[in-house]
């Protein structure tokens, strides 16, 4: 069976939940769901901001070993 994910603002979630049960009924939106939150200390968004744009490890970690 195919799944669908999507982002949505949590200020929604009960909103668009409501949506999809009313929509598809509870066995047709599945039964179970799972959402992952992450949350990113800066200094780790950082090394992967810089990891993404292929930078060199000595300036992904010169940001937060300046702020220190």
């Amino acid at each position: 069976m195919p799944d669908v994910d999507i982002d949505i603002a949590g200020s929604r979630r009960d909103q668009v939940l409501g949506w999809v049960k009313e929509r598809w009924g509870l066995t047709g939106a599945g039964e179970a769901m799972v959402a992952n939150r992450v949350t990113y200390r800066l200094r780790s968004a950082i090394q992967d901001l810089g990891r993404a744009l292929g930078l060199p490890p000595e300036l992904r970690d010169r940001p937060h070993t300046d702020s220190d």
